[in-house]
């Protein structure tokens, strides 16, 4: 039972129906300050307060929660009173859906700072002496209103945060119990008042949501208020309890109540960020004694978003296998285990609707095939095996022509898509489970509607002798193609690269005088410089059109992981995209062709380098994606694909080191001093004949001066609705 005997008390929102109900009790008990905070002062409730106990000091303090500043305004004043503070009420509350800032920074976002802020001043390892923070959630925090979505999503956040702060880490340091009280419908203002709110205008069907509110049972403030009362003074720590007609009741999550025999913990991640990937790890590690099975599933499907749908789908799944790898690998003292990377359908079959979504996936697909490698698992008895649903009832379904890669041409298909059967989520994960079960090294598996099948994948170049070249600007490569283009005659020949090679430059611009050469700076890892280099090229070219583009930067160094994506993959489908807006006739080009150059490590991932191999196999599914013939024939752009083996060029000297395991990499570079090379005249020779008969969506294998063009299989087909 929980002692109030000369206890500092805050109440946020404290003159409102329910809080001053709970004020009122709380004068009953043998406190010592109660400071009620709030954006208006009610000197007449004060005065009622304070009169019904003259042994507690009653005060006001002007906040509004809604605004850090005042918050911390507040909190500064409430600490320079009282000293400490031993129990924070949250109870501040909006209902307004249509003002979606205000309703979501007092219900949400005020509360944690408000929590953040005072909180220093209660944690007994500072200059508190421990305490309860109570924070006012709502029976809409617990099941989703259709009529309040925005304070639905407020209070179900108001329930994490809480549930968050509750971890048993955290209350051992602090001694600052948190503990959640949801209140059903309550007839206070906020809830009576409602009908007559703007916002009510807003929600489709407000008639008919308003008479079954009306209808419903409400708890007056009182009864909510006894209820608060009990709850405050058992002190669970991380008990969310529901105060409704029916009386109090603590509710458990229903994950925690079915499965009561296992240790669930809940850690925050942000897979964008490779230092929270670290962070979450080092975590994991403290509560566990060993990683078994880690299954990567974070997952966006939303092309608008560049950038972000490459963090989340593949380089956050890169940095979570290496960091998992760390503690699993049972030469650094693990215990092995299985690594599962969840890619997608569109991670084996290209789908030009998402063309960005499918490359990352892609990757995910070739980087998991690659770190299967035996050699590796020899070593730390970790197996990776690759998921790919497919297409399954979950929100990521929900409104695709929005997130499709070129939206203004994706109708034709999203209507087909529309009719593909799909399957639950339920089964596909019972199959994913079963996957595991079977643990076959390297195993890649598609689940559709509701059945498992092991994907055979192509082998589509043999590693004998062969490897990655990357194409670009002023490297060996580079300049060889840069004078096979100049001796085809071309009219003008934009060259970019990070850095001019004056010499190379002056020597082209000397020996073609038939052709206008120029020099734009680009740095690919930046889209501001990519689009300023195109936007610079469009201003110098004969005509302002753009005929062909060519994207050759690459990095093969798996050390930079971040850098290796960002040059092989996400700058190119940056400089693609800003390219095609040029280009596309739709929009007054007039056609043309861009050529993207991956590597053989684009077809088969190597091992040896399995970030830069996830890299390019997602910039051939990109460009394959992309090449879709509806787009094609709106933009009349085609798009190919080169991928060079391995050339006698800078890029393969000195590779040991930068290898995605160097540790075991070590029979692998042995043998790879012995594979045969092509020259650099030879690859660029054969990569600018070839451009004169690449259909759309052709992709090239240019490897020891031979051309070879690739034929993909089919591995996975949507099941259509009748």
């Amino acid at each position: 039972m929980f002692d109030w005997s000369n206890k500092h008390v805050v109440y946020v929102g404290g003159f409102t129906g329910v809080g001053y109900q709970v004020c009122q009790m709380l004068m009953k008990k043998p406190i010592k300050y109660l400071v009620v905070c709030g954006r208006m002062e009610n000197v007449e409730m004060l005065k009622k307060l304070q009169a019904m106990n003259s042994e507690v000091k009653v005060l006001f303090v002007l906040m509004n929660v809604a605004e850090y500043s005042s918050i911390v305004k507040a909190v500064h004043e409430v600490i320079s009173y009282v000293g400490h503070v031993d129990v924070l009420i949250n109870g501040s509350s909006v209902l307004a859906d249509k003002d979606i800032d205000t309703t979501v920074a007092v219900n949400l976002t005020g509360l944690i700072n408000t929590t953040l802020l005072f909180l220093p001043h209660m944690d007994k390892t500072q200059s508190g002496h421990g305490g309860v923070v109570v924070n006012m959630s709502s029976v809409y925090g617990l099941q989703p209103g259709p009529a309040f979505s925005v304070y639905s999503a407020a209070k179900h956040g108001v329930i994490g945060f809480t549930r968050s702060m509750a971890h048993e880490h955290y209350y051992g340091k602090t001694g600052v119990a948190f503990i959640c009280v949801c209140p059903g419908l309550t007839s206070s203002e906020e809830m009576m008042n409602k009908r007559d709110m703007d916002w009510m205008k807003w929600v489709p069907h407000s008639e008919q949501i308003w008479k079954i509110v009306k209808d419903a049972k409400m708890i007056s403030p009182q009864e909510c208020a006894v209820h608060m009362m009990h709850v405050m003074e058992q002190a669970v720590n991380g008990a969310i309890y529901v105060c409704s007609v029916d009386g109090m009741k603590e509710i458990t999550p229903a994950i925690y109540n079915t499965y009561k025999s296992s240790n669930i913990q809940f850690i925050q991640v942000d897979v964008t960020k490779s230092e929270s990937i670290e962070n979450a790890y080092k975590q994991a590690n403290e509560i566990l004694d060993n990683i078994d099975v880690v299954v990567n599933g974070c997952g966006l499907m939303n092309d608008r978003h560049l950038d972000l749908t490459i963090d989340i789908n593949l380089r956050g799944v890169i940095h979570s296998s290496l960091n998992a790898l760390n503690y699993m690998d049972k030469s650094k003292g693990g215990r092995g285990g299985v690594i599962v990377n969840i890619s997608s359908i569109a991670g084996i079959e290209t789908t030009g609707m998402f063309a960005i979504y499918s490359a990352a996936k892609h990757g995910v697909t070739a980087f998991s095939r690659s770190m299967a490698n035996p050699l590796y698992f020899h070593h730390t008895q970790v197996n990776f095996i690759t998921i790919c649903p497919g297409l399954t009832e979950t929100a990521l379904l929900d409104s695709v022509q929005e997130k499709a890669t070129l939206r203004e041409y994706a109708g034709p298909m999203v209507q087909r898509f529309a009719n593909i059967k799909r399957q639950s989520a339920e089964a596909c994960a019972q199959n994913l489970v079963k996957a595991v079960e079977i643990n076959k090294l390297g195993s890649v598996w598609l689940l559709d509607l509701g059945e498992m099948s092991e994907v055979e994948m192509p082998i589509l170049w043999k590693p004998t002798g062969k490897n990655i070249i990357y194409i670009g600007g002023f490297g060996g490569i580079g300049q060889k193609c840069l004078e096979a283009f100049l001796k085809k005659q071309v009219k003008h020949l934009v060259i970019c690269d990070l850095q001019l090679n004056a010499d190379v430059f002056k020597t082209l611009e000397s020996r073609y005088i038939d052709s206008c050469l120029t020099y734009i700076p680009i740095d690919i890892t930046k889209r501001q410089s990519i689009e300023e280099t195109f936007k610079l090229a469009a201003t110098k070219l004969v005509d302002s059109s753009i005929d062909v583009v060519v994207n050759g930067c690459g990095l093969m160094d798996d050390r930079y992981i971040d850098l290796t994506i960002d040059i092989n993959l996400t700058g190119v489908i940056h400089s693609t995209l800003i390219a095609l807006d040029y280009m596309d006739k739709s929009k007054g080009g007039r056609g043309g062709l861009i050529v993207n150059i991956s590597s053989v490590a684009g077809l088969e991932p190597s091992g040896m380098f399995a970030v830069y191999s996830a890299a390019k196999c997602g910039l051939t599914a990109f460009t394959r994606a992309l090449a879709n013939p509806l787009y094609f024939a709106h933009t009349g752009v085609s798009l190919v694909t080169m991928c060079p083996g391995f050339t006698d060029t800078a890029l393969l000297e000195s590779i040991r080191g930068k290898e995605t395991l160097t540790k075991y990499a070590g029979p692998m570079a042995q043998r790879f001093a012995f594979v045969k090379k092509q020259s650099a005249e030879i690859c660029a020779e054969n990569l600018v004949d070839i451009l004169s008969k690449a259909k759309n969506g052709s992709v090239w294998m240019l490897d020891l001066g031979k051309i070879k063009e690739m034929e993909f299989a089919v591995l996975w087909k949507p099941a259509m609705n009748e």
